[in-house]
């Protein structure tokens, strides 16, 4: 397994970030997945959630399509230009998995059995497209696949079997955007691209440096309660920092981040919980052999103060290593990290909200634990929970001025449905997700790399706690959660 997840990933490709000039196809796409150099820019598109998620706020959340044509349960239909960036799909015991239908731009690219969409010939294929099984006996498996499909005007994905399934699609700002749609077929580059991604989904590569790439090393020391900082100048961008600590040292361990003389903290994290999973990995956050790592990009423009914050009174050294690149920016904007921990409660006998009579209207904009809150302009990158509860809680993203359900934008059908699993979490490390429990026992980790949660105005992310939705609620929640998200126009 890892010994050094990829840190530097945009040695392999530098890309150039998306902007109205930008042709946009698959070997683009493809090209972006192994590069981080974009999350740091402004994204422009908007993404949004398909699902069969119930529009009446209660389960199953598998049969509401968005409409039906003759067998097909159609799930997917927007208009481009766009890209849909995942797809998910369970399996069920007591129906099958059926056939599945993908349109790309009024032409059927697919048609055909589900599992073998899912695990099938380039590029729909292992380790991008694949299917994962728990338990072959009990029907619990899924499909899942990060290929991008790039659409000119049209997209859809249908079923003739209703299942719980998930298309997460990019569509682009500006409507002049220059898309070749995917017509089914992979030519050489693309399946040169697709490889290079493919390697980088094995995660079994080494660190990979580069010479401008600079590493500091310092080991805090605390005898008591207490801070160190450790302060960088310049403009630079901090690709990683690893800290050398087993989890019962890191669950006293807090890092503020300050960028370019800020009075207040961008980032704010429990270390044990921000930087990701203590027994699995993704490319980006989790634990390799020695380290705690968290590998986003962290761009600069004067300088950065780290300060960790120690509480407890137990003697401790704790080797911490900075990866940094000198990068002059000049005027050019760029979005700041932001990184915020949010925890809290709810007991069955005194905190549950009663359940409302259709219209929902506002309901879940208002009722369940909320993970982020803000006003501003900028995308959500990775998201993290600790979950002791059902997992069959939905998250509802409301978007900019929308915060009427079910029309907001992005809408779940339970909490291990963000986190690629299915019929409950297990663990599982991954490119970009890694988890499981909804016992509050590993963290859940969650990286929206090629399609960032984007807002213009503001997004209000939250947890559905209603547990007179469900035939036998069984128990309290807790939660605690980390989401990383840049912020852009800080200058302005």
């Amino acid at each position: 397994m890892l010994k050094k997840i990829l840190l530097s990933l945009s040695v392999l490709v530098t890309m150039i970030p998306i902007t109205r000039a930008q042709d946009i196809n698959l070997t683009s796409e493809l090209d972006q997945m192994i590069s981080t150099d974009h999350f740091w820019q402004k994204q422009d598109y908007k993404t949004y959630q398909f699902s069969g998620f119930n529009r009446d706020g209660n389960n199953p959340d598998d049969v509401h399509a968005l409409y039906k044509e003759d067998k097909w349960h159609v799930y997917t239909d927007c208009k481009g230009p766009g890209v849909a960036t995942r797809i998910w799909s369970t399996y069920r015991l007591n129906r099958g998995w059926g056939n599945v239908k993908v349109e790309v731009d009024g032409k059927v690219i697919y048609e055909g059995p589900t599992a073998d969409f899912f695990n099938g010939k380039t590029p729909f294929a292992p380790p991008l497209s694949q299917v994962v099984v728990r338990s072959e006996e009990e029907g619990k498996k899924f499909g899942i696949s990060y290929v991008p499909i790039p659409f000119e005007k049209r997209f859809r994905f249908m079923l003739d079997v209703p299942n719980y399934n998930i298309v997460n699609v990019k569509l682009f700002n500006d409507k002049a955007t220059k898309i070749t749609g995917f017509s089914g077929k992979i030519n050489k580059q693309e399946l040169k691209s697709w490889h290079k991604v493919a390697e980088v989904f094995k995660m079994e590569h080494p660190y990979i440096t580069k010479k401008n790439v600079k590493t500091l090393k310092k080991t805090l020391t605390f005898n008591k309660k207490g801070s160190q900082d450790i302060k960088l100048n310049g403009s630079a961008v901090i690709r990683g920092i690893e800290i050398d600590a087993d989890s019962a040292t890191l669950s006293n361990l807090h890092l503020e981040i300050f960028w370019d003389h800020e009075s207040m903290p961008s980032v704010s994290i429990p270390v044990e919980l921000g930087f990701g999973s203590n027994n699995q990995q993704t490319l980006l956050l989790g634990r390799n052999e020695q380290s705690k790592y968290i590998y986003i990009p962290m761009p600069f423009k004067e300088s950065a103060q780290l300060v960790f914050n120690y509480h407890t009174d137990n003697n401790q050294q704790i080797p911490v290593t900075i990866f940094t690149e000198d990068m002059s920016f000049d005027k050019q904007p760029i979005s700041y990290l932001h990184g915020y921990y949010n925890s809290g409660s709810y007991f069955l006998k005194s905190s549950t909200p009663k359940f409302p009579t259709a219209p929902l209207n506002e309901y879940f904009y208002k009722n369940g634990f909320s993970v982020l809150d803000i006003k501003g302009e900028g995308h959500i990158i990775a998201y993290m929970d600790y979950f002791k509860c059902q997992p069959e809680l939905d998250e509802h993203i409301f978007v900019d001025e929308c915060n009427n359900f079910p029309n907001n934008i992005w809408n779940g059908t339970g909490h291990e449905d963000l986190f690629d699993m299915s019929w409950g979490h297990f663990n599982r490390s991954s490119a970009y997700v890694s988890g499981g429990s909804e016992f509050g026992e590993e963290v859940n980790t969650r990286i929206f790399w090629n399609s960032t949660l984007t807002f213009n105005h503001g997004i209000k992310w939250i947890w559905e706690w209603t547990p007179n939705i469900y035939k036998n609620p069984n128990r309290d929640a807790s939660f605690s959660s980390v989401v990383f998200y840049y912020l852009n126009n800080r200058d302005k």
